[in-house]
């Protein structure tokens, strides 16, 4: 497991798109309409680098209170 790198944008985009399990809030899109909130991207691959599996980790700081974090759904193949 590895999380996302730039190099690995495309890779991750057509994994998506592929994978019926995808959900739109796990898109690098998405991330541009949801600012206040940090998002990691965590990538699991085979033995051959192909992306198996991934998983959207969003992020954000509430006051006096810590951080939230919420994932929408994961996705496998």
């Amino acid at each position: 497991m590895k999380l996302l790198e730039e190099k690995d944008k495309e890779r991750y985009k057509k994994f998506l798109e592929s994978n019926e399990r995808c959900n739109f809030q796990q898109s690098l899109e998405w991330g541009e309409v949801k600012e206040a909130w940090k998002k990691e991207v965590i990538l699991s691959e085979d033995s051959n680098g192909n992306i198996r599996g991934s998983l959207c980790v969003w992020i954000r700081k509430i006051p006096l209170f810590g951080n939230l974090m919420y994932v929408a759904r994961r996705t496998c193949m």
